[in-house]
């Protein structure tokens, strides 16, 4: 459910679902690792450090919310050629002013910049 959301969904349309897939997330290591939840959160740095990835020495569990522009910029480059063959006009292009959905890949655009 999160790999699609990501990929579907931008961030700023649904924050509190990214949210909420983030506490699933940390739950689901939380219960796989045996550790408990207070322990994890209470030192900034122990959370810093699930975070970080595997190579620099942490969990490698990104933040639902660090991913997720990368994940619908990556997903639109991919698709967005083939949308254009099949029905003749590009799937979206990231220009705020033609539609909402453009809108929320510019803002992507932004985050990721």
């Amino acid at each position: 459910r999160a790999h699609y959301t990501t990929q579907a969904i931008p961030l700023d349309a649904a924050p509190e679902e990214f949210a909420t897939l983030d506490d699933n997330l940390l739950t689901a290591w939380c219960q796989i690792t045996n550790v408990s939840r207070d322990v994890l959160e209470a030192d900034p740095d122990t959370m810093r450090r699930l975070r970080l990835p595997w190579r620099y020495g942490g969990q490698g569990v990104p933040a639902i919310t660090d991913i997720a522009d990368a994940a619908l910029i990556a997903t639109w480059t991919k698709v967005a050629e083939w949308m254009g063959q099949q029905f003749g006009v590009p799937a979206a292009t990231i220009n705020p002013s033609t539609c909402t959905r453009d809108a929320h890949l510019l803002a992507a655009w932004i985050r990721l910049k």
